[in-house]
C-alpha cells in the first residue's frame, strides 16, 4: 500500500496515561509464557502489575549462552513443566510469546507446538510475537497475534443463533443498543473478553456470523471462515450515523432476520451530537490514532456534525481508512494529517492555542487543557458508541487537565501492587 509519510527519526511523549489497556485480550483460563532477553521481560512485567495481571503471566529467561549454544528451543518444553508445577490451576491454553530476537534465530515453532503438544496433551499451545521490528508488514503482529487467540477454537457442526464480536479490547457494554436490538429477534452476542471459562469460550466455535469491528481482526476472521466455517462481516466501529445504519443492515440481511426500527435511537444521538457541538463554542479539536484505531474516519465524522477538527496525529494509515484519507484531502485540504510519531511534531506546540485533543498523546505535545485520555475499543458499539465519546468530550472541556497529577498517579502501581 502507498506509504503516505516519510520515514524518519521517532518521538514517543512519556506514557502518563493513568489506564493502559489490556491488548492481549486474554483467553480465559490460559497462562502466558514469555520467553525472551532479561532487559524485554522487564517491560512486559512492568505492564503486568500496572494490570494486575501479574499470576497470569511468566517469564523464561534466555541468555547469550542459550542463543549461541542452540539450546533456545530445547530449555521450553522443561520449562513448561517447572511452570506447571508451580501454578495452583493447570491452565487449558499456554500462549508461548516470543520477541523480536526469535526472529533471528529462526525458531521452527510449528515443531515446537508439536512437541509440547505431544508431552502435554490436555493443554493447548500457541505462539504469538511481541516484535515491532515487523511493524512494517503487511501481517503485522497484533493481527497474527488475534489469528492466533482465535485459532485455539473448535469446529462445531452444531450453528447456534448468536453472533461473534472479533477484534474488540473490551467487553459491550451493557448500556449498548446493539446487544438490545440482536437480543430482541432471539439472537445472543458472544465475545472473547466476555467470557469467564475456556469452555464458554470455546462456544464461540457454533455461532453463525463474525462480526469484525476492527480492521486489525479482519486477518483472524478470514482463517476463522476456512478453519471453523464461520462467514464474517466487516462492519468497522464507526462514529458515523449513516455508516453505522449501514452495519445493522449488513447484519441483519445476512442473520435474515427483520431488523427493529432505529430512530428513536438516531434521534437521540442527532440531539447529542448536536447539544455538544454547541457547548463546544467551536474550540479546535485534535484527534490522535493512539486515542482511537481509526482516527481518520473519526476525523471525517465530526467534521460532518460541525466539530471544528483542526488536526490528525496518525502516521500508520491502514487499508481502511484510505477512503476517507482521500475525502479529507481533497474536500477538507485546512484539515491537516501529520505523522504524529516524527520528532518535528514537537514544533507544534500551542501553535492552536487552546485545543480539545482525542487522545492522550497529542494532547501531551501539544500541551492541551482539554483531552480526552483514550476511547476503550468497541466498548459500545453502533449508536451508543457516539453517545458516548459526546459525554466524554463535554467531561473534557469541563476540566482542565492536571498533568503533574496524572503523572503521580501513574507511577503510583509500584507502591500499591507491591506489598
Amino acid at each position: 500500500m502507498q506509504k503516505y509519510f516519510e520515514e524518519s527519526l521517532q518521538y514517543y511523549n512519556p506514557k502518563a496515561s493513568l489506564v493502559e489497556e489490556n491488548a492481549k485480550m486474554l483467553i480465559p483460563e490460559s497462562h502466558e509464557l514469555h520467553v525472551g532477553p532479561s532487559a524485554c521481560a522487564r517491560r512486559l512485567s512492568i505492564g503486568a502489575y500496572r494490570r494486575h495481571a501479574e499470576d497470569r503471566i511468566t517469564n523464561l529467561y534466555i541468555t547469550e549462552e542459550d542463543i549461541i549454544s542452540g539450546s533456545y528451543e530445547d530449555i521450553i518444553p522443561d520449562a513448561v513443566e517447572d511452570l506447571l508445577e508451580l501454578l495452583e490451576k493447570r491452565p487449558r491454553v499456554i500462549i508461548l510469546y516470543v520477541t523480536c530476537i526469535d526472529d533471528l534465530l529462526g525458531t521452527d515453532h510449528e515443531a515446537l507446538l508439536m512437541l509440547l503438544k505431544q508431552r502435554f496433551q490436555d493443554i493447548r499451545f500457541i505462539t504469538c510475537h511481541v516484535d515491532p521490528i515487523v511493524m512494517d508488514r503487511s501481517i503485522k503482529p497484533g493481527m497474527k497475534m488475534l489469528e492466533q487467540l482465535y485459532s485455539v477454537l473448535e469446529k462445531s457442526d452444531l450453528r447456534e443463533k448468536s453472533i461473534n464480536l472479533v477484534g474488540n479490547k473490551f467487553p459491550l457494554s451493557d448500556k449498548s443498543e446493539f446487544r438490545r436490538i440482536i437480543n430482541s429477534v432471539g439472537w445472543k452476542i458472544k465475545e472473547m473478553n466476555a467470557c469467564k471459562t475456556f469452555d464458554e469460550y470455546n462456544e464461540m466455535g457454533k455461532s453463525s456470523l463474525n462480526v469484525v469491528v476492527d480492521p486489525i481482526a479482519k486477518y483472524a476472521a478470514e482463517h476463522m471462515e476456512r478453519a471453523l466455517d464461520i462467514p464474517f462481516l466487516l462492519t468497522y466501529n464507526s462514529y458515523d450515523l449513516d455508516i453505522i445504519e449501514e452495519n445493522y443492515k449488513k447484519i441483519f440481511m445476512t442473520i435474515d432476520e427483520k431488523m427493529p426500527k432505529l430512530r428513536s435511537y438516531q434521534d437521540n444521538t442527532k440531539k447529542q451530537i448536536n447539544d455538544t457541538v454547541k457547548y463546544l463554542k467551536n474550540i479546535p479539536i485534535v484527534i490522535d490514532n493512539g486515542a482511537v484505531s481509526r482516527s481518520i474516519p473519526l476525523a471525517r465524522a465530526l467534521d460532518k456534525y460541525g466539530f471544528n477538527v483542526k488536526l490528525v496525529f496518525d502516521g500508520t494509515i491502514i487499508f481502511s481508512d484510505v477512503e476517507d484519507l482521500e475525502w479529507l484531502r481533497e474536500n477538507r485540504p485546512d484539515i491537516k494529517i501529520a505523522d504524529g510519531r516524527n520528532f518535528n511534531i514537537m514544533n507544534m506546540k500551542n501553535n492552536l492555542g487552546d485545543c480539545l485533543c482525542i487522545g492522550f498523546s497529542s494532547g501531551y505535545t501539544l500541551g492541551a487543557k482539554h483531552i480526552v485520555e483514550r476511547l476503550p475499543s468497541c466498548l459500545a458499539f453502533g449508536y451508543d458508541g457516539v453517545d458516548l465519546l459526546m459525554d466524554f468530550i463535554i467531561c473534557a472541556y469541563d476540566t482542565v487537565i492536571d498533568y503533574e497529577k496524572i503523572r503521580e498517579q501513574s507511577e503510583a502501581w509500584k507502591y500499591k501492587s507491591i506489598k
